[in-house]
């Protein structure tokens, strides 16, 4: 970096205070984006609202014409889509060694964290032809079994209709979940004992 600066004739001492200066706005826009999704889950919680965790490759995440408004058919089925940049993931979930991408390591970690939590449901969104993707939806498909989550697939091109009959489905499945998860937190009736 320093070499470049000289060939633009730019000010190599200023290097390392400007590094550490975007370094530390990098740092300010990754806490708000997690402020931003505690806030989101907080009011999923507080409102009974399933709290979905939309993973996949950020442009395709936040893209409305790659994701096919899936976010917002989440929204308007009731629930809370959390983008995966704003999930802050637990630290003690280690990075994937095999996982080379570096946001389906992320989101890949991030559904683990949300399989913990229990009361987060994962939902990813792949791209038609995508290579990375081809390979992580067997990975994320195999670190969630047993748990509900989502695979959905855009070209970019198709209608709302076919997400919308899945969305719902995958909703429904969270919602069975989230009786049965209710059903056993709640304590037996005690025993009256006689004195």
């Amino acid at each position: 970096l320093a070499s470049t600066m000289r060939a633009l004739g730019a000010d190599a001492t200023k290097l390392e205070r400007a590094v550490a200066k975007a370094a530390a706005a990098q740092q300010d826009y990754e806490d708000a984006l997690k402020r931003i999704g505690e806030e989101a889950l907080t009011y999923a919680r507080s409102h009974s609202l399933p709290a979905v965790l939309v993973c996949g490759q950020l442009h395709v995440v936040h893209d409305r014409a790659i994701n096919a408004s899936i976010p917002l058919l989440l929204r308007e089925n009731g629930a809370m889509a959390i983008p995966v940049d704003c999930f802050a993931v637990d630290h003690e979930i280690a990075r994937m060694k095999k996982v080379y991408w570096g946001d389906a390591n992320r989101f890949m970690r991030a559904s683990q964290h949300a399989r913990q939590m229990r009361d987060v449901f994962p939902l990813l969104i792949c791209s038609f032809g995508c290579g990375p993707g081809s390979f992580t939806e067997q990975v994320f498909q195999a670190l969630l079994e047993g748990y509900p989550h989502t695979i959905l697939e855009s070209d970019g091109h198709g209608g709302a209709a076919g997400y919308v009959t899945r969305i719902q489905a995958f909703l429904q499945s969270v919602q069975q979940f989230r009786e049965q998860r209710d059903l056993a937190l709640r304590p037996t009736p005690a025993k009256v004992i006689a004195l």
